[in-house]
């Protein structure tokens, strides 16, 4: 019991003490980037709330779902080209 007790406070210690200031800065550093991939998905199960609640079909619901994902993966693949690339007259 103490040493499943002691790797416990050990596996803790380390996520409070590092994980979490990390991921902390990545979001703060990306912020304008993941405010908008949180966004989107959160429009995706609005979606088909809507289709729960009878206000659209099923099928506009899959379509606004596909487009929202599209545009997610275009973000990131803007996010990812931008941050790979040189800037202008640096050799």
């Amino acid at each position: 019991m103490a040493i499943s007790l002691s790797f416990g406070i050990l596996f803790a210690s380390v996520i409070t003490l590092v994980l979490i200031p990390c991921l902390y800065l990545v979001v703060e550093t990306n912020h304008q980037f993941v405010s908008r991939i949180f966004l989107l998905l959160l429009l995706i199960p609005t979606s088909y709330l809507l289709v729960f609640l009878g206000l659209v079909t099923l099928f506009f619901a899959n379509i606004v779902a596909g487009i929202l994902v599209l545009m997610g993966l275009l973000i990131s693949a803007g996010r990812v080209r931008t941050y790979f690339t040189e800037p202008e007259g640096q050799v």
